[in-house]
């Protein structure tokens, strides 16, 4: 305690003397007949107020610590992924799966498992796949998804809810099968929170036969061999001699047979010859052999897509450069692709026999594709350039042209007859060069388009296109026509430059490739030589699309991947374009979706305002088989078109890729974060286990003593009782 005012001791004493001193005499020499007891009787009360009163001047402080130290958090997070079905778990005498005891364990009344943490720490109960969800106090039990496992997503999540409050640990229940990215160890440890594993499974290796990986091209060709391999892991039936089947529509097309060698990965191949154009889903499938602890893996679907093949291209270049040699040789390589390859300054020299320029319209309608290379405008006659013309704007067809020093200097192909053709418009002097390495940057729309996808997935493209070796020289300067399309740009932290350009013209397309140096890309992506085929790919890709009539369209759809899992999200993004290509932002649109059962229904598109022209949309995938989704739309009641799209969705098998607990992973995890692992057998030891990871925290409180009804209500009391015992003893 302490005072406000404070004074000395014997000013204390002084002013106390004087109270005591001044009401015993009045008091003393008070001459009416009172007793002595009763005049002490008056003498205290008065002191006794006049006390109080005293130290209420002085405005006494009660100073007390008050303990604020924050709940002691604990956070249980268990797995509910698909392969907590996997049935390896002796229970009673009986084999279970993993589930069962996890909810034994929590929700159990046999179990205190709960009960001794709750004793000690204020517990929360997550569960997670790919995504983590808290559970409320009604849940008596954990049901198992169908998503992948993510581990550290979860755990992230889990804590950043309670981010800047106490957590004492995490305790993990799971089967340790993190899937759903790479598992980085390090980001748990910088999260500073002791982790304590507890396995759910058997950590032995069981008798399982099942297919890791199925691949394949992307693009497969109408008419062509396709060559799928098949990985298979088998753990327990070595040199047993099985059969392999594929299937497309449920009728069979290949059969494989082969004998298991001992527990490695072994490829099996099948080569089949697509009949029909589209999306096509296949099934490959393994027989279900005795004791096996999971026949989840035992069957796996994957899409093919199936163009079209032989297209034909003419490549025009004026002079045999690197550009030309490594373009002419991916496009001969293709063996889908009939390539027609020419260098004019040869053709004027007759150094060599090579093909002509084609004479007649009809001779260049035979070519899908034309690709026009570094010339000047006077190497074409004007004949040829009006052929070119209506070979783009009349019968749909499709021109590249790849930029440099020629085509767009001073006397190039900007101030030819066919510079409309250009999506660029050309200053009088020509356009700029510059001989310095750069790289390229997809623009929002590049990272969208068809052209573009150098990965299976758009973060994999996103690392590719960083990643792809720099081009030696680029072209500036010019204007992009009003419909043209940028797709990739300069990477530069200031300058804005287009280098891939697209726009329709006519009825066909025209792309533009303002640099030199594309056979750079030739020599692998750096962080992926090893598997690299970005620069055939690219070309190859581009050729297909600019052979399509997709473009055309005032409406594009496209999916974020091909195949999903059941309980994943479909997600759909539309393009919507006027008559002049230009992006589209007010029509109405309509999204019908077909399902599996071929039941019909529409979802809404919400706009995406950072892309002009650009809708979005979303569904779960709830069934196994094929989604159509059709766009349509309208403005001011005109149909502007429709286009579609399918795509499928499958079961989850990656789930059962390892069917068995990972223990080698959540001992280390355990390890790495100061935190212990148990079988689940041993979990009920756990809570004795777990450190108190809280500090006490104190903070200080001052309350007023002197500001109280009670020290007012005593005081009135006291000079109350004076004053009614005066009364009665006639002093009054």
């Amino acid at each position: 305690m302490r005072f406000t005012y404070f004074w000395q001791l014997w000013q204390v004493i002084l002013a106390l003397a004087m109270v005591i001193g001044i009401t015993s005499f009045v008091y003393i020499r008070l001459k009416s007949p009172v007793s002595t007891r009763v005049r002490a009787i008056l003498i205290c009360l008065r002191i006794l107020a006049a006390t109080i009163l005293l130290v209420c001047l002085l405005e006494p402080v009660l100073v007390q610590q008050i303990d604020i130290t924050p709940p002691n958090n604990l956070l249980i997070l268990a797995d509910r992924s698909k392969s907590m079905t996997i049935r390896d778990v002796s229970y009673n005498d009986e084999k279970v799966d993993r589930m069962l005891p996890v909810n034994h364990l929590l929700f159990s009344q046999d179990s205190d498992f709960v009960k001794q943490l709750n004793d000690r720490f204020t517990t929360h109960i997550y569960q997670f796949d790919q995504n983590l969800e808290r559970i409320t106090g009604k849940t008596l039990e954990i049901h198992t998804g169908t998503g992948l496992t993510d581990i550290t997503k979860s755990i992230q999540t889990a804590i950043n809810e309670w981010r800047g409050q106490a957590i004492s640990g995490i305790v993990l229940i799971t089967d340790g099968e993190h899937n759903a990215s790479k598992f980085d160890v390090d980001q748990l440890v910088d999260l500073k929170v002791p982790i304590y594993p507890i396995g759910v499974g058997n950590p032995n290796p069981q008798n399982d036969l099942g297919i890791i990986r199925i691949e394949s091209d992307p693009v497969s060709y109408l008419d062509h061999e396709t060559t799928i391999k098949v990985t298979i892991r088998n753990n327990g039936y070595t040199g047993a001699k099985i059969r392999l089947m594929l299937k497309q529509n449920d009728r069979i097309i290949g059969i494989e047979t082969t004998t298991l060698a001992n527990q490695i990965d072994q490829i099996a191949t099948f080569t089949v010859i697509p009949k029909e154009e589209g999306m096509l889903q296949y099934l490959v499938s393994l027989p279900v052999l005795d004791n096996e602890i999971t026949t989840e893996n035992n069957q796996k679907k994957f899409s093919l897509k199936i163009v079209r093949s032989q297209l034909r291209v003419l490549y025009v270049d004026g002079l045999p450069r690197w550009d030309y040699a490594f373009l002419k040789r991916v496009l001969e390589k293709d063996p889908n692709i009939e390539a027609t390859c020419l260098v004019l300054s040869l053709a004027k020299a007759s150094s060599r026999i090579q093909p002509k320029f084609p004479r007649s319209e009809a001779e260049l309608l035979a070519y899908d594709v034309l690709i026009i290379g570094d010339i000047k405008a006077n190497e074409l006659t004007s004949n040829q350039q009006q052929l070119i013309k209506i070979f783009v704007a009349e019968h749909s067809k499709s021109i590249v042209f790849l930029g440099g020093k020629n085509s767009l200097g001073k006397k190039g192909l900007g101030r030819s007859e066919m510079a409309d053709l250009l999506p660029i418009v050309s200053p009088l002097t020509g356009c700029r060069s510059w001989d310095q390495d750069f790289s390229l940057r997809l623009t929002t729309q590049g990272k969208f388009h068809p052209i573009m996808q150098l990965g299976k997935t758009s973060e994999l493209n996103d690392t590719i296109w960083q990643d792809l070796p720099p081009l030696s020289r680029r072209i500036s300067g010019f204007q992009l026509r009003g419909g043209a399309t940028t797709l990739a740009e300069l990477h530069h932290p200031t300058l804005t430059e287009p280098i891939i350009v697209f726009q329709p013209y006519g009825l066909g397309k025209s792309v533009l490739i303002a640099a030199e140096g594309l056979w750079n890309w030739g020599f692998g992506v750096w962080g992926f030589k090893d598997e690299d085929n970005s620069y055939p790919r690219f070309w190859g890709q581009a050729i297909r699309w600019l052979a399509s009539q997709s473009s055309a369209k005032q409406i594009h759809i496209i999916a974020d991947k091909s195949t999903y899992l059941i309980g994943e999200e479909i997600k759909a993004t539309i393009y919507t374009y006027d008559k002049t290509y230009q992006p589209f932002n007010t029509a109405n649109l309509k999204l019908d979706v077909t399902l599996p059962n071929n039941k019909v229904f529409q979802i809404r598109t919400d706009q995406d305002n950072s892309v002009p022209g650009r809708y979005t949309a979303k569904f779960l995938a709830d069934k196994e088989g094929k989604y159509t989704l059709k766009a349509s739309g309208t403005f001011d009641g005109v149909s502007i078109g429709e286009d579609k799209i399918t795509v499928f969705s499958e079961q989850q098998v990656t789930e059962f890729e390892n069917p068995r607990l990972n223990r080698r992973l959540l001992t280390s995890l355990a390890t790495q974060t100061n935190g212990i692992y148990f079988p689940i057998e041993k979990a009920r030891s756990l809570p004795d286990q777990i450190e108190d990871q809280k500090e006490p925290v104190f903070a200080t409180e001052e309350k007023d003593l002197w500001d109280s009804p009670i020290i007012l209500i005593l005081a009135a009391g006291l000079l109350g009782s004076e004053w009614f015992l005066r009364k009665w003893k006639g002093l009054v």
